[in-house]
């Protein structure tokens, strides 16, 4: 009997047949997935779910033309109720073939096709075929957006949303990186050594009508030397070309190339191939995308499972040269359909038998099409002479597969059949090739190839170098720049315009008078008010970053948070500079306006400030390392990491430079007023708004991803109720609140509501804990990197400055950053990469901290010294005793803003890298806000402290900071030392939060 034969008399006998229902979900929306849900349509008891990770039909290329053959593709859509649909779509025309070498000499070739004469393998584009298939499904089948990151014992489903449970089947059409598969094997696709570029030549019959003419509303395979030029016709009139070689192609350089330098340099390899052949190469042609060919190994089987079960790519990826692919994958699900529909009119007993019986089949047909596919791939690239050494070959191949085997005598055995010379048999994997780079997966950017995955040898070994960042990363490098500019060039005169009265003799303005020792100043509030006010602001810019990374996060997106910190900002800068007016000044009505604008200026530049960071991070688009092999033949690994760690040294050089432009205000303070020295700034500031409406297009931006914190605290809470405070933060402290183990324990729910986190949703939550527990140890380094309070500009106004502002010495911190970045950047770092020098990011905050605590020892031994050489000894501060000075030259602190520069370097541009790369990227704006709220805790010590900054105690607060800075750097090592041997960026991770929590949302 036949299998429908047995179901009907299993339905009709007199045995008594138990019904069954069934709960299905496939994942994966291509053609294989949408016809198997075709074809279950109308079946009782039954319920489908597709899950595809694309967010929509059309949200990326869907490939070429497809060839369906009469007794596998075609009879599925019979079987499917669409073949009539499909007939509307269908080119019989498009059966034309020329199959020809590099001179255009032709070994096979067949003319068009009618529909009432065709060979049975009608064109159909991809596109249209996959469209039709979605418009056959009832509306929410199809569940978009939803990415796979791994399956559970359980049928439990891992997505970016959260788990999904309580299948009875799981059926993976996920395609070549599946990662059904990958829960059911660790089998890997291999590289088959062939790799190549897509190109498209719109309306070909106007705009390369010899092209045209040649591809004959059909294709064309031409084979030769190891290379092969392809042309197919699509039915929208445009023809795409594929170019494949076995030859190893520099990507980068094609990467970086327009579509006229890229065709030349593809051109170069075929250029002794006919004229009319490289007119495939047209300048009209568009460049598509970069493929490489993998496939499964020929016989690969998957282990048994009783719930879970693969179709098409999936469960037998192979080479695209014989158009088996989806022929194979819609005869999968044929077969699969039946033994579903079977087992629910109790056919079946349980879903384990019925997928034995599909499988064994399943086995046995992939295995027959792969070794199709793979032999004559072996015949057209890998044979010397073809295609006229084995175009006889490649034809019995093909003949004897739809015929039947035993027509024509077995040829080699794919399996141990090699390439001529050295070459091997790449489409076989050995366990060395499993260890290699081929036999891991392809690393994209979208939909560019960029190298292969290292494997865990190479991670080890292989020197890691930086990779591309997109032209809008370095463009919101100077939007950070102009903002810092602002930021510091009014900062920087801050604490002298509120400390210090109009200098006498000066222009009214706040200017010195020409050749005076004394410091520009406005509104004569003292040394503590001065402290408390800068204090203030400093604790508040520092502090909003919290609502300001929030706000982003789960309401407004950072791009627009960054414009609403920009407008709030322009508005302090002007009301700062009308505020210094010198007739304002002069009537002592100063200091209204300039703390209401300072107030204004820390809630724009705290709304600002946490979102730039990570959107300057985000543009560097490729989230996994890979191999490149350089011009000098070394191989290295183009780390994500090393990339961000690169962009944020420049990113944080451009912050100093924006801070260098203290240096003039310092100036135009000293030497024409205050109104300059805050008009400047805002000058700088305005640049701000013009380059984000430049970049607003090529800006990758991060929309706002719904309120997580309510699930962050609940796994914190769940996680603190299970196992108490002791190891909090480890890994195995979360694995117990994780829903896979959650599930293995019989629960599915928290206070009555369903689990709506999932495992990876977890690993970030720890990983964000230990980022912020890192944190913690900032607010004692940030009060000996610069000192408590106003100490160290009071220290200057207390030394020889030879009519130089006293704060102007302090730029050298800046000076330093500008200097040393690319010294880290292209010489220091580089060169411990290339003697395999691990310099972590543990390593680099520890060392900072040791700097930062060494500054503070300079500056206690200056204040020393300033005590003992000044007129008036330990009340150095305020001296009215000859010139008022030590003669000790004010210089003598660059030491110490070197060592708080270079300790900023290391310690504050790894918190930054640290709070983009253990963070989700749903919170990453509110991480950097943690961050940098430990200056806003830095300020809130301060302020506790001001009272006690008096002579002539101003040594102590050097000292009080210096001790226990050394003695933190040793814990937080000890403590943290570990983690370098960790990948801090986990894309997979973060990848899981874009669309998190729809209720959020909502």
């Amino acid at each position: 009997l036949s299998q429908s034969q047995r179901f009907q008399s299993l339905a009709i006998g007199p045995v008594e047949i138990m019904p069954h229902s069934l709960n299905i979900a496939i994942v994966g929306a291509g053609p294989v997935g949408c016809l198997l849900a075709r074809l279950l349509l109308n079946c009782p008891r039954l319920r489908l779910v597709i899950y595809e990770a694309d967010t929509s039909p059309d949200s990326r290329g869907q490939g070429g033309t497809l060839d369906l053959h009469d007794g596998t593709g075609i009879a599925a859509l019979k079987k499917a109720g669409l073949y009539d649909e499909f007939l509307r779509h269908a080119r019989f025309d498009g059966e034309a073939l020329l199959l020809c070498d590099k001179d255009l000499t032709g070994y096979l070739q067949f003319a068009k096709g009618e529909s009432d004469n065709s060979r049975g393998s009608p064109e159909v584009d991809r596109t249209v075929l996959r469209q039709l298939l979605l418009d056959s499904l009832p509306p929410g089948t199809i569940r978009w957006g939803h990415k796979l990151l791994s399956v559970s014992d359980g049928n439990v489903l891992h997505f970016a949303q959260g788990i999904e449970q309580g299948f009875d089947l799981v059926v993976g059409a996920d395609g070549a990186w599946s990662r059904v598969r990958r829960f059911l094997t660790p089998e890997r696709p291999s590289f088959c050594s062939i790799e190549g570029y897509a190109f498209i030549i719109p309306d070909a019959a106007q705009t390369a009508p010899k092209v045209s003419e040649l591809v004959n509303r059909g294709s064309l395979y031409a084979y030769s030397d190891g290379k092969a030029l392809m042309g197919q016709q699509l039915g929208d009139g445009s023809i795409q070309v594929s170019v494949y070689t076995t030859e190893s192609q520099d990507n980068d350089a094609l990467f970086s190339a327009d579509d006229e330098s890229r065709r030349h340099q593809i051109a170069r390899q075929f250029s002794d191939w006919a004229p009319e052949l490289l007119e495939l190469l047209a300048p009209t042609s568009e460049y598509e995308m970069t493929r490489r060919i993998y496939t499964l190994p020929v016989g690969f089987q998957w282990p048994g499972h009783p719930a879970i079960t693969l179709v098409g790519d999936a469960a037998h990826l192979m080479p695209p040269f014989a158009g088996e692919g989806v022929n194979l994958g819609f005869e999968d699900v044929m077969k699969l359909s039946d033994a579903i529909r079977g087992f629910i009119i109790g056919g079946y007993s349980t879903v384990d038998e019925m997928l034995r019986v599909y499988e064994k089949d399943a086995f046995q047909r992939a295995r027959r099409g792969q070794e199709l596919s793979v032999g004559v791939m072996q015949d057209m690239f890998f044979t010397p002479g073809a295609p006229r050494t084995s175009i006889e070959r490649w034809m019995i191949r093909h003949v004897r597969y739809r015929i039947h085997p035993w027509a024509f005598p077995p040829q080699e055995s794919i399996e141990s059949s090699s390439f001529s010379g050295d070459k091997k048999a790449v489409f076989t994997v050995s366990d060395e090739e499993k260890a290699s780079p081929s036999a891991t997966e392809p690393v994209y950017d979208g939909d560019q190839y960029l190298g292969q995955a290292p494997t865990e040898e190479e991670l080890n070994t292989l020197r890691k170098v930086a990779g591309p960042v997109s032209g809008s990363g370095y463009w919101l490098c100077t939007v950070e720049f102009a903002e810092r500019a602002s930021y510091y060039g009014c900062t920087w005169v801050f604490q002298n315009f509120i400390q210090y009265p109009l200098p006498p003799g000066g222009n009214g303005a706040g200017a010195s008078a020409p050749g005076s020792e004394k410091p520009a100043g406005a509104l004569g509030q003292g040394l503590q008010v001065s402290s408390a006010l800068t204090l203030l602001f400093k604790f508040l810019a520092y502090c909003i970053p919290i609502f300001g990374g929030w706000l982003a996060d789960t309401r407004l997106g950072r791009y627009k948070t960054i414009c609403i910190g920009v407008v709030i900002c322009g508005v302090s800068h002007i009301i700062m500079v009308v505020g210094a007016i010198p007739s304002i000044l002069q009537a002592g009505h100063g200091m209204a306006p300039f703390v209401v604008s300072l107030m204004i200026l820390a809630l724009g530049a705290g709304i600002f400030k946490p979102n730039i960071s990570p959107t300057v991070m985000e543009q560097v688009t490729f989230k996994h390392p890979y191999i490149k092999t350089l011009k000098s033949g070394e191989r290295v690994i183009v780390h994500p990491e090393t990339t961000i760690q690169r962009l944020t040294l420049t990113f944080y050089a451009l912050i100093n430079v924006g801070a260098f432009f203290g240096l003039a205000t310092s100036y135009a303070a000293k030497r024409v007023g205050y109104w300059l020295a805050f008009l400047l700034p805002g000058i700088i500031y305005f640049l701000m708004p013009i380059i984000l409406a430049l970049v607003y297009k090529k800006t990758i931006k991060t929309p706002p991803q719904g309120n997580i914190l309510g699930d962050t605290l609940r796994v914190i809470k769940l996680a603190v109720q299970q196992n108490g405070f002791r190891k909090f933060g480890s890994e195995a402290y979360f694995d117990s609140v994780k829903p896979s183990e959650l599930a293995r324990k019989g629960i599915a729910s928290y206070k009555g509501k369903p689990i709506s986190w999932n495992d990876g949703f977890v690993d970030d939550v720890r990983r964000t804990l230990v980022a912020c527990q890192i944190f913690l140890f900032y607010p004692i380094y940030y009060l000996n990197n610069g000192g408590i309070g106003s100490i160290t500009n009071s220290q200057a106004g207390s030394m020889t400055t030879k009519g130089a502002p006293n704060d102007l010495v302090s730029n050298f911190n800046p000076l330093t950053i500008i200097i040393a970045s690319p010294i880290l950047n292209y010489g220091l770092y580089p060169l411990l990469r290339k003697h395999r020098i691990e310099f972590g990011p543990i390593k680099r905050i520890t060392l900072g901290f040791v700097l930062a605590a060494l500054s503070c020892v300079v500056g206690a031994l200056l204040q020393w010294r300033v005590y003992e050489t000044s007129p008036c000894g330990y009340h150095a501060t305020e001296c009215d005793i000859g010139n008022g000075v030590s003669p000790l030259s004010v210089w003598a602190q660059i030491p110490m803003y070197v060592l708080q520069a270079l300790s900023e370097l290391f310690a504050v541009v790894s918190g930054y890298e640290l709070s983009f790369s253990r963070s989700p990227k749903s919170m990453r704006a509110l991480v950097v806000a943690l961050f940098l709220f430990m200056n806003a805790v830095s300020s809130a010590i301060s302020q506790a402290v001001v009272p006690a900054l008096a002579d002539p105690h101003l040594i102590w607060p050097f000292v009080g900071t210096a001790v226990p800075g050394v003695l933190l750097a040793g814990v937080f090592y000890w403590m943290y030392r570990d983690l370098d041997k960790e990948t801090f960026l986990r894309e997979d991770s973060d990848s899981q939060q874009e669309i998190l929590s729809e209720k959020d949302k909502n």
